[in-house]
């Protein structure tokens, strides 16, 4: 099986992800998170189930959670996690 690397980008995005959240409720943000890693443990498994998004960068995916997208890259030895952001963000700039 692949090895995960998360970007120093997304885990800055999930560490605010769950302090936004836990402002209302610790245990939500706990949920979150906890659905959001499940879904890197899936990528891991069968990482083409994200939709293709090289408008933005060659070789990116994503894949929805929730309200969050996570986009990904899928390299032979590894999938990278290169960001985990809120699907109303402007996306685009992100990685301009």
């Amino acid at each position: 099986m692949k090895q995960l690397q998360i970007s120093t980008e997304a885990k800055g995005d999930l560490a605010d992800i769950w302090l936004y959240i836990a402002q209302d409720s610790e245990r939500a943000a706990d949920a979150i998170i906890d659905k959001i890693m499940q879904k890197f443990d899936e990528l891991l498994a069968n990482p083409g189930i994200g939709r293709a998004r090289s408008e933005l960068a060659p070789e990116l995916r994503s894949i929805s959670v929730g309200k969050y997208l996570i986009f990904y890259r899928s390299i032979p030895e590894y999938v990278e996690i290169v960001r985990v952001i809120h699907g109303a963000r402007d996306i685009e700039s992100l990685f301009e």
